[in-house]
Formats: structure tokens, sequence, C-alpha cells
């Protein structure tokens, strides 16, 4: 077979399209493209159509259709013919049309027109009659969604199940009509420009591409849309459940999944962790915590696994800052400044790094951090282990806060004589001061020889006047954290001292040297040293320092409450105590990674139903009680 033989036979139309080309016309074009137009035209008329009468091999003449019944007007009755024909009785009862298909499955052996005219004319009335009330079917069409505001289709939502869609094929045909006007007529639209059942696929609406709210429609498919709360639609799924993608079903499955995330952490991973040495799991938990430091798909992982909503119930203006929630994590956590942002992503508000000191240190010799698990407690004698101020800087400028306040405490560095203090603390404020949210002046700490007597009247008066000066050029707010053990005469004169100085706040409280009261055996806590014990024994000791603060300062003077915080009654009975913000840190080491968003919900709840208006309001109302 030659070339031109091979070519001519490759522009001609398959065997589906063959018959369209014979049209009563002097002289019809040939050619798929002919074909197709003719087709479509066949299909777009519905009744009013014309189709081309099966004959003889270069020839034929079109005829007009009736209706979707097919008969041809004009045309002679053969029926009784043909039923006289041995085969005449199945040809007789053959659809007047286009030729059969020859495909498979349930399609072989109809006509085109059959399957288009009749399945297009089901597909619409299943369409007419899931309309909501009062919507013309003319505003339906059989390919897609009913055209309207999304309000009035919300009902018939649930029974659509076509999308409206662009044709994939031939658009040098398509693009013409869905640009045309006019309101598409219910049953037409069918094209039959791709073969098979793909010319069976509906068109988009001839007035353009669809309005906005069609794909908002198309992704809720079988689904019952309901308005609620103004403007606010939640979605259902057929059983009546909250859909995700609607407020209440993404707080609905979000509390589901942290449960579970904790229950796994606490009966899983903490067990894990448990097994190793204290520190070498908190440097483990730290290395994984300052990847998502450095990843933002990371710390958008953690966000959407434990992050909290700021719906604004719980914010607190403070310092100068908004906080969405009045928890965040205690410094010596994060001690490095490596991990804030991913404790941020974690649902908590604030952060407080260090503490750090003038000269980089490497801490007490080690073992010197130790759980107590019979009393939710730890013991550390850890000795301001950090990598000195400048470093801290520069991991502070080098991934700036995303979504979280940063405070910064403040040390002094072991080398450092008592009497040099002042310079110490100094300098460190001035390296960190551009990067800090507040800072905070740790004269409590009882791992550091000495350090605790810088808490006397004395000795803290020329600190704060040291460091103020490097923090007043960026205005940052300046605050000082006192120790439990301070007899509460001693806690009067620091509260007067804050008074006196300006400074912007308290912090209460650091560890304690005390152990009594504790479940573990008296033998097994000597047998660990000496340290600073934290945790739930310290509850106690630490809402009765935030308390005297409050009643003697009032709200003069704000207090961060920090000890034994572990649920959320914890952190709402702080609170109460007078505590604006609460800090976290021994009960995130035994709640895990959902506590933020569990303390969150708590803190919510109680909220609610204390009637208060806001977390300020009821800061306080229980510190003489």
């Amino acid at each position: 077979m030659d070339r031109s033989r091979l070519r001519r036979r490759a522009r001609r139309p398959g065997d589906l399209h063959r018959s369209a080309l014979r049209v009563a016309a002097p002289r019809a074009p040939t050619g798929a493209r002919a074909g197709h137009l003719h087709l479509d035209r066949c299909a777009r008329g519905g009744g009013a159509g014309l189709v081309a009468e099966r004959g003889t091999r270069g020839g034929g003449r079109g005829l007009p259709l009736d209706g979707p019944g097919g008969a041809r007007r004009g045309a002679p009755d053969r029926s009784a013919a043909a039923a006289r024909r041995p085969d005449g009785a199945a040809r007789a009862a053959r659809p007047v049309g286009l030729r059969p298909l020859r495909g498979r499955g349930r399609d072989r052996g109809r006509s085109v027109r059959e399957l288009v005219v009749g399945a297009r004319a089901r597909r619409t009335q299943r369409l007419v009659g899931a309309g909501p009330p009062g919507l013309p079917p003319e505003r339906l069409h059989a390919g897609g969604l009913p055209r309207g505001p999304r309000r009035a289709l919300a009902g018939a939502a649930p029974r659509v199940a076509h999308r409206s869609r662009r044709r994939r094929r031939h658009h040098h045909l398509h693009q013409r009509r869905a640009r045309g006007g006019g309101v598409r007529r219910p049953g037409a639209g069918a094209s039959l420009a791709a073969p098979g059942r793909a010319g069976l696929r509906g068109a988009r609406p001839r007035r353009g591409p669809p309005y906005r709210g069609a794909r908002v429609l198309q992704r809720v498919a079988g689904l019952r849309a309901r308005q609620r709360a103004g403007d606010a639609r939640r979605l259902r799924d057929p059983r009546g459940r909250p859909r995700p993608g609607s407020g209440r079903a993404r707080s609905l499955l979000r509390r589901r999944r942290v449960t579970l995330l904790g229950s796994l952490y606490r009966s899983a991973l903490r067990p894990a962790l448990f097994s190793l040495d204290a520190e070498r799991a908190h440097e483990l938990t730290l290395d994984a915590l300052a990847l998502a430091q450095r990843s933002a798909p990371a710390r958008s992982a953690l966000r959407a696994a434990f992050g909290v909503e700021d719906d604004g119930s719980l914010a607190v203006e403070l310092f100068g800052r908004r906080f969405p929630t009045p928890l965040g994590v205690a410094a010596g956590l994060d001690k490095g400044a490596v991990a804030y942002n991913a404790l941020g992503a974690m649902g908590f508000s604030f952060v407080e790094v260090g503490t750090v000191t003038e000269h980089p240190q490497p801490g007490n010799p080690r073992p010197r951090l130790f759980r107590l698990p019979r009393d939710g407690a730890v013991i550390n004698r850890m000795g301001f282990n950090n990598p000195g101020c400048e470093a801290m800087a520069r991991a502070l400028a080098a991934h700036p806060p995303d979504r979280v306040i940063v405070g910064v405490n403040l040390g002094k560095s072991k080398v450092t004589p008592l009497a040099d203090a002042p310079s110490d603390y100094a300098a460190s404020a001035r390296a960190v001061a551009p990067y800090a949210d507040y800072a905070v002046i740790n004269v409590s700490s009882p791992n550091t020889p000495g350090l605790r007597s810088l808490q006397s009247v004395d000795a803290l008066v020329g600190i704060v006047r040291a460091v103020r000066p490097a923090l007043a050029d960026r205005g940052v707010p300046l605050l000082v954290k006192i120790a439990p053990d301070l007899a509460d005469e001693d806690v009067d004169a620091v509260v007067d001292l804050a008074l006196a100085e300006g400074l912007a706040g308290l912090v209460a409280t650091n560890t304690t040297l005390r152990r009594d009261g504790l479940r573990t055996p008296a033998d097994e806590v000597r047998s660990l040293g000496d340290g600073g014990l934290s945790g739930a024994p310290l509850r106690s000791r630490s809402r009765e320092v935030v308390a005297r603060v409050f009643s003697r300062a009032g709200r003069s003077l704000p207090v961060i409450g920090v000890g034994g915080v572990s649920s959320a009654d914890d952190a709402w009975d702080m609170i109460e105590a007078g505590a604006s913000l609460v800090q976290v840190y021994t009960g995130f080491i035994y709640r895990g990674p959902t506590m933020a968003r569990e303390l969150t919900e708590g803190m919510r709840a109680r909220l609610r139903s204390s009637a208060a208006a806001s977390v300020s309001a009821v800061v306080g109302r229980r510190a003489n009680g």
C-alpha cells in the first residue's frame, strides 16, 4: 500500500463517526473535524437536530428528529414490512439513529444518540428533582452543579455527584460553545467529539467559567451544608457528624488527635525516654526540637499536631506585648536558644530561654539531673551550663521568633566574683537586648555558689541599676526571679524594691532546696545529692508566694507564676492567686508535647464556667483566700 493511500486512510474518521459524514449537502465536508461538528450539532439540537440515515457508502441524507424518542418526520413507516422478514422484529425494534456502538459492556449494541439523549435526560431529571425548592430546572445542567447562590444551593449539594469540567479533548470545538450565550436546556449539552463514553461527560455552563462557589460545592458533594452563626457554615457527613473542614469539626478532631498523641507519649515514648539518663533524654528531645527550629515545614507539622488556635479568649496584654494564651515555658529547658520556635509551634505562647551568662560555661559535673516519678518532680544542679551571651545572641538573630514571644533569663558567670556581678549581668543584657521581648534577672538559683545572697535588697538594687540602662535603649521590660525559700518578709522587701525601681514584674518562683513531703524514700533522695527541686511538690509554696506578691503590690506589679503547674486546674489556680502569666517546665517532661493544648483547652473551659470576660479579670481573685 503506497504512502498516499495510508495518509488518506489516516484522515478518515472512525466507525463511530463515519455515518455522520453523509449529510444532506451538495458536497459534504469530509474529515474528522466535519464529523465532530455535525455530531455535536445533532446532540445539541435534541429533538430539532439532524441525524444521518444509514445508507449506502458515499451518500446519505439528513432527516430531522421528532424528539427524544427518535422518530423521523417524513420517513415511511417500515416497521410492518420489516416485521415480515426473518430478522425483521429485532431490526424494527432497534431505535433509529446513528450506528450502534462497537464498545463493550452495557454500551454494546446501543446507538450513540440513544446514549446521549437518554442518559443525559435521566441525569438531568435527577438533578431537577434534587434541586432546592424554587430553583427552576433551566438553572441546572446535567454535567455539573446547579447555578445559583451558595445559600440556595446548600440543600442540593448532597445529591450532586457530577462535576463541571472543561473537556480535555477537542478544545477548538468546545471553547466557543463554553463562552456562548443562552441558558442550557435540560438534557442538552452532550458532545460526541470524544469517542466512547468520554463523549458523555458534562461541559461547563454556557455562560462562561463557573462562579467561585462551584469548586466549594464540588468538594462537599455528598454532604449537607447548614447555615449557622451568621455566615459561618457547618458541614456534616451523612451520619450527622461534623465534617472535617468546619470549625467545630476541626476542633473536635484535633482534641481527639491530641488525646491520642498524649496517650501514645505517656504509654510508649515516655517509658523509652525515662529508661535513659535524664540529661541524655533531655538532649535528645532538644535535638529533635532544634531540627524543627530550622525547618518551617517541621514547625508547620508541629503546629498542626499540637498547636493552639488563637481565638482571643485567653489573650493577655502585658509588657507591651499580646500573649495569645497565658501559658509559656520556663527558663532551663532551652538553655541555648535553639528550640523556642518549635516550642511555640507546640502551643506555648512564650518561651524564656537561658539561663545565659556573660562567659560560656559547662556547668556542674554530671550526673546533675534526676527524676522523681513518684512525686512528678525533678532535681537538678545544672549550674547555668550555656554557650555564653554572644553565642545566644547569634542564635536569636539567626532564627527570628515565629509567632512566639521570647524572654531571656540572665545569670552570673561562675568565674565572676560576687562584687562584679552587676557588670556581668549588664554585659549579658547588652548582648541579647536586640532580640529579647523581656529579660529576667535570675538571683535565685541554688546551683551557683553564693547567688542567692544577691536577693538581698542591697545587692539586688545594684544589679537592677546596672542592667536597666543596657535594656533601656531597646525598651525591653526587666523582671526579677525570686526563690520559694525566701521568708515572707524577704518577699515583701523584694516587692517594695521592684516597685521603687520601676521593674516590669516578678517571676515566682525558682526551684527549692526543701525535700519535705516527698513520696520517694528519703534515702533515695539523699543519694541524689544537692540540687533544686521542681515539679508538683513545689506547687503549694509557689502559689503562696504569688498570692503574697499580688496582695502587696496588686496589679501594679505583674507576676509570672511558675512551680508545680502540670494541669489546667494548676494553671488556673495560679492565675487566681495573682499570676498574669504561667510557666511550665517539669510538668512538660511528664505530660509531653500535648501539654500546651490540653492546658489551654482546660483553661478555656474554666474561663467559660467563671463567667469572666477575660483572663485578666480572674487574676488575683483568690489571692487573699
